[in-house]
């Protein structure tokens, strides 16, 4: 699938042997570092979920009905739950809302979708509401958890879950990507920079991208005068 990034493809697999052999659980928790592209991917797993003529691979047809409500944006049987303002919690309300919403039977396709991401940001009484859905869900509905910091969710919610999990690319798998799909070349300090986003090669070039290279080369040459003794450290 062009759609997907070259790390993605075996986690993709999973996903289509699930849904081809009707084994699609009712909750899913997508992990990974942050910047593999997991919203992406859910994104292709939602549309495949939705399509009323996915093909062989699973992957959603973009013509039918319902594909095309939902790159409208406006599809009646998917929901998104997200912080309100950025770096905020999901609130109980929003679960609540989204509780009454999956009373009502599909719309336009055979499924209901739901993408809470990033999952780790909901507070302690969201988590609780939400376990009210995941302990009695509704019929063929995907719920699908979306973090990169696995350790806060509630093991309440992680064991009525079923782990998808998104592993890291190579280093010479992610720095082939970079080079490839960005300006920048295969040098010490794009090196640095994919150390410091943890091997993930999205994140990895927002850092570049935010002039994360000079702040970099900055303070690697800090510490160089510090040791050579041409600053105080204070």
């Amino acid at each position: 699938m062009n759609t997907l990034y070259p790390w993605q493809t075996s986690v993709w697999q999973q996903f289509v042997e699930l849904k081809q052999q009707q084994r699609l659980p009712h909750a899913l928790l997508l992990t990974g570092v942050h910047g593999l592209g997991k919203n992406s991917f859910t994104r292709e797993i939602v549309k495949s979920v939705l399509c009323l003529s996915a093909n062989n691979d699973e992957q959603a047809c973009g013509q039918c009905h319902s594909c095309q409500v939902f790159d409208a944006g406006n599809h009646p049987d998917h929901s998104e739950i997200k912080p309100e303002e950025a770096g905020k919690q999901i609130k109980i309300e929003q679960i609540r809302q989204l509780i009454d919403k999956q009373r009502l039977t599909p719309t336009i396709a055979q499924w209901k979708t739901v993408v809470i991401s990033p999952a780790y940001s909901m507070n302690v009484n969201a988590n609780n509401s939400l376990l009210k859905l995941l302990e009695e869900p509704q019929p063929n509905t995907l719920i699908v958890l979306v973090t990169s910091k696995l350790e806060k969710m509630p093991i309440t919610v992680k064991s009525r879950c079923q782990n998808l999990h998104m592993a890291t690319p190579s280093f010479n798998q992610a720095m082939d990507w970079i080079t490839q799909h960005s300006s920048y070349p295969k040098d010490n300090t794009t090196t640095k920079i994919l150390e410091l986003a943890k091997g993930a090669p999205l994140a990895a070039v927002e850092m570049l991208d935010a002039q994360g290279a000079e702040q970099y080369q900055q303070v690697e040459q800090d510490f160089k005068d510090i040791l050579d003794g041409k600053c105080n450290p204070i």
